[in-house]
């Protein structure tokens, strides 16, 4: 039996991207969520693997909604297709699918990306303003100013 497409491609991502957290999503019940959840340098995305013929990836109207949904709350996602008739990957970042309403793809161009897989991981981390934190941060007699500390509104002193 052989293996479907998008199963070999998910395998050439899996086998020579190292130093990224994977987690393939095998999913029946949640429509939408894209196939990998990927970490790496601190930046957590979302990966919709496609491989296909079309100038653009074929998606369903709940991928569509779910990579609109994800990035208007500030989401990461992307989809990367193989394509089949150019010969090429391509990289579509999933705020391109906006029209929910019509439930159709408007992903207009793919993103300039190398064609190697791993310029491509490169090329989504480089789209993260993340900056990880380091030991300092965490220390209690930090002196610095952490900006996620001014939001919270703590409501009573506990002695730590």
């Amino acid at each position: 039996m052989s293996k479907k497409p998008e199963t070999v491609f998910w395998e050439e991502i899996r086998y020579n991207i190292k130093n990224v957290h994977f987690q393939r999503i095998e999913n029946l019940i949640g429509l939408g969520i894209p196939d990998v959840n990927c970490c790496t340098q601190g930046c957590e995305f979302w990966l919709e693997l496609r491989v296909g013929d079309g100038r653009f990836p074929d998606l369903s109207k709940y991928q569509i909604a779910w990579h609109y949904r994800r990035y208007v709350v500030g989401g990461k996602s992307f989809i990367l297709q193989k394509s089949l008739r150019r010969g090429q990957l391509e990289l579509f970042e999933g705020g391109q699918v906006s029209d929910i309403v019509n439930a159709v793809p408007v992903l207009v161009r793919p993103l300039p990306v190398s064609q190697n897989i791993s310029s491509i991981f490169s090329f989504i981390i480089s789209r993260f303003p993340y900056k990880n934190p380091t030991h300092e941060d965490f220390s209690p007699n930090t002196q610095r100013e952490l900006p996620f500390i001014k939001k919270l509104k703590l409501t009573s002193t506990i002695p730590l």
